[in-house]
């Protein structure tokens, strides 16, 4: 009798032992999908960004924090980045 207990309990710890390493799996194969994905949209966005410039002051998917020195750096550097482009298309019309 107790044999058997023993014997069932060894065998429901080896399914158990089963499920969970396929789990693992599964997992692995997932994680291994989304960081495949989160490569790609990386790697699209930034060639978006590398190809038109800066676009979007808001547009980049950041936290905004209105008053925040990181907040107010960018702001500098986008208008710094406008008035670039906009010394470039009056040289460009002119030429």
């Amino acid at each position: 009798m107790v044999l058997r207990d023993t014997e069932a309990r060894k065998d429901a710890l080896k399914l158990q032992i089963a499920q969970l390493q396929a789990s693992d799996v599964l997992n692995a194969l997932y994680c291994q999908k989304l960081r495949g994905q989160l490569a790609h949209k990386e790697k699209k966005t930034k060639e978006k960004r590398d190809g038109k410039g800066k676009g979007k002051l808001m547009g980049d998917e950041l936290p905004c924090f209105l008053s925040g020195d990181v907040f107010y750096e960018m702001v500098v550097e986008f208008e710094a980045w406008q008035k670039g482009e906009a010394r470039e298309a009056e040289a460009r019309k002119q030429a």
